[in-house]
């Protein structure tokens, strides 16, 4: 069938134009490219060109949580911080563009690195492929593959490092380089990428390195001499020295951790964050016109969606089907398709799964898996960045072998690719700093605020997290935001009474006044509590609790607690704490296993051999304090105790009531319980404070 004489002239134009016409001057047609990956990375991404400084681009709580680091680090910037100890898993990926940050302020500055992940990854990818097929063209089709795939624009809502694929092709580009001329422009060059991939994302560090062996490899075969020469050994060990110094030492506490007999970061959620076998052939969740469709679909995968995106396109598949002779044909296709099945089959995890079904086949990943430094990673579906790369290749090379003579395939090919990605509007989340909050920024004094339900809703907790890097007041919620924090800074907020009903929504506790494991009522000591921690406001936000706890917790801290309402609107509701505390109360130190409810109502609670009970006296004076309880173990007979570092008395566990004479200093005491056996755990109930 003829095209309409129209038609056949605008093809004929473009043909031209694509061959030889306007855009045959090498000097500006890299700066073009690089300037329509920018043009269309404002359209794929709209409408954030028009939000750059009120909103950022995302869903949930990630995007929140690197706001949070940039305003957090651009304050106070201090290198002890940074590295540590106590926070083992090193997270640099704000320091690179922390004078932008300076510069711009957020939310301006994210927005910027954000869209420039995408006309970064664009252009990096086409000198690339250029490079290797000298078809300018085809490279631009493989860089716009590689750009705005599903996989990027997934990870994109909120993972920070994750997204900043734009260093892995700038990175190969230059290894390439230095295998075909060794010298300092080459080496430099791929150093330097290497160390931003390192900073930006360790699991694309970690994913380079295996593709640098690859390479290595690949290039021993190619050019063994090259092996024999001095140069090349001289930049292995400079290399070496430079990782050391660049990656190593600042990731130290990681490796550190990893390697040892406590490590914590083992592997969690594996097989849960493995890329699906079917991921590779479903569309977007976020495409403009399918998504709801297919994210039904996706839904099946065992992950999140972001987690479990990798959509390569049917037309890149089918493409790639028609044109595989090609692609054996070519040294660099079949260099590049083992790096695509390398890459793919670890995405895939230890374990194939089939929308979402184990399917017990055991794959390459368990290879892999208890190396160190592997054992942490547990988001493995993202080894597929360097399967898209390498996908982005091979597209390169089969575009490039059909399309020697008529351009115009490229160009339909390209239309139906944009269509297959069309991933907009894309998401915003607000960036304003809601009503309260502006009005907490002008409060003076020093006092804390805590946030429901902050403790069990992620979201929330990194949006309060994001906040309290604008209003500077303290907060009281505790969460896992990050796996390397440690179990007992986590657990810190449990200990405390009335915090850990209110943060963990223990509403039953609440409801029915119960006593806890010390005898005591959160309706009797609770303002003494959130007074002696210095908690002004209690946060209740309504988007995130259904209505059934906000009736409860509201009840609560209106009626038991008489606190008066001080803000309200549709999203929150605000109680003010302008209490001083009176009452002595008891939370839980160390060495607490488990405190349960018996048939009866009474509380038990079971201990370690060493364990301690934290007395808080919120008076400026010393305090006398009685207390008793019943203590048994099955197998210890006496156990010491120790009041603020010196030994009372020696408590006999025989199922007795005992009792306990104390005088408490101002602020915590630590009762310590040592048993005289070391393996032995005891129990103890009744307890009761005598003179409340």
């Amino acid at each position: 069938m003829l095209l309409p004489l129209k038609n056949q002239r605008f093809f004929s134009i473009l043909n031209i134009i694509m061959k030889k016409g306007l855009f045959s001057s090498r000097a500006w047609f890299d700066p073009l490219i690089l300037g329509l990956y920018f043009v269309l990375t404002l359209i794929l991404t709209y409408p954030l060109i028009f939000n750059l400084t009120s909103a950022v681009p995302g869903k949930g709580g990630d995007v929140y949580q690197v706001l949070w680091r940039f305003n957090s680090l651009g304050k106070d910037f201090q290198v002890q911080k940074i590295w540590d100890p106590d926070q083992p898993l090193v997270n640099l990926s704000a320091i690179p563009y922390l004078p932008l940050h300076w510069l711009l302020g957020e939310p301006l500055a994210y927005n910027l690195i954000w869209l420039a992940s995408f006309f970064l990854a664009g252009f990096g990818c086409y000198l690339l492929v250029n490079k290797i097929i000298r078809n300018k063209w085809a490279a631009f089709i493989s860089g716009f593959f590689f750009a705005f795939a599903p996989y990027h624009f997934a990870h994109a809502l909120g993972h920070f490092g994750a997204l900043q694929i734009m260093w892995l092709p700038f990175f190969v580009l230059y290894l390439i380089k230095f295998f075909e001329k060794i010298n300092w422009k080459n080496f430099i060059l791929a150093m330097l990428f290497l160390t931003i991939i390192a900073w930006e994302e360790h699991h694309y560090l970690a994913f380079s390195l295996i593709f640098l062996f690859l390479y290595v490899f690949y290039q021993f075969f190619q050019q063994r001499r090259l092996f024999l020469k001095k140069k090349f050994w001289f930049y292995f060990f400079l290399f070496v020295a430079l990782f050391v110094v660049f990656v190593i030492l600042p990731y130290y506490p990681t490796i550190k951790l990893a390697l040892s007999a406590d490590n914590f970061l083992k592997q969690e959620g594996v097989q849960r964050y493995s890329l699906d076998l079917a991921s590779i052939f479903i569309p977007s969740f976020l495409h403009s016109f399918w998504g709801g469709f297919f994210q039904k679909i996706a839904e099946r995968f065992s992950g999140n969606l972001a987690e479990t995106t990798a959509f390569a396109g049917w037309s890149v598949l089918a493409i790639l089907l028609l044109g595989f002779p090609s692609v054996l044909k070519n040294s660099w296709g079949r260099f590049f398709l083992v790096v695509f099945f390398v890459f793919w089959l670890l995405s895939l995890g230890p374990v194939a799964l089939f929308l979402g079904k184990n399917l017990n086949i055991p794959l390459p990943y368990v290879l892999i898996e208890n190396l160190p430094f592997f054992d942490i990673i547990r988001t493995i579906g993202r080894f597929f960045a360097y399967a898209l790369l390498a996908l982005a290749v091979l597209l390169g090379i089969t575009l490039s072998s059909f399309t020697k003579k008529n351009k115009i395939i490229l160009f339909l090919f390209f239309v139906i690719l944009f269509l297959e990605f069309l991933s907009f509007p894309y998401p915003l989340q607000s960036t304003s700093l809601p009503l309260f909050y502006e009005k907490l920024k002008t409060k003076k004094g020093d006092f804390s605020i805590l946030e429901i339900p902050a403790a069990t809703n992620y979201e929330l907790a990194s949006q309060v997290l994001y906040f309290q890097s604008l209003h500077n007041k303290n907060i009281f919620s505790q969460i896992a935001l990050e796996r390397a924090q440690l179990p007992e800074i986590i657990d810190a907020p449990k200990r405390i009474p009335l915090i850990k009903q209110l943060l963990f929504l223990q509403e039953k506790d609440l409801d029915q006044n119960l006593p806890n494991e010390f005898g005591q009522k959160p309706g009797n000591i609770g303002k003494d509590v959130l007074s002696f921690y210095q908690i002004r406001y209690i946060i209740l936000h309504k988007n995130f609790l259904a209505s059934n706890s906000q009736k409860s917790l509201a009840e609560f801290l209106t009626k038991k607690l008489n606190l008066p309402k001080s803000f309200e609107n549709d999203d929150l509701v605000v109680w003010e704490n302008k209490n001083k505390a009176e009452r002595i109360f008891a939370e839980r130190g160390e060495g607490w296993l488990k405190v349960d409810r018996d048939a009866k109502g009474d509380v038990i609670s079971e201990l370690a051999s060493t364990s301690e009970i934290i007395f808080v006296n919120p008076h400026s004076g010393e305090k006398n304090l009685s207390f008793s309880l019943v203590p048994q173990s099955n197998t210890a007979k006496t156990a010491k105790i120790i009041f603020n570092d010196q030994e009372i008395t020696v408590l006999t566990l025989d199922d007795k009531e005992q009792k306990i004479d104390l005088k408490l200093k101002p602020g915590k005491n630590i009762l310590r319980v040592q048993l005289d056996n070391a393996k032995a755990t005891w129990q103890f109930q009744n307890f009761s404070i005598l003179n409340k």
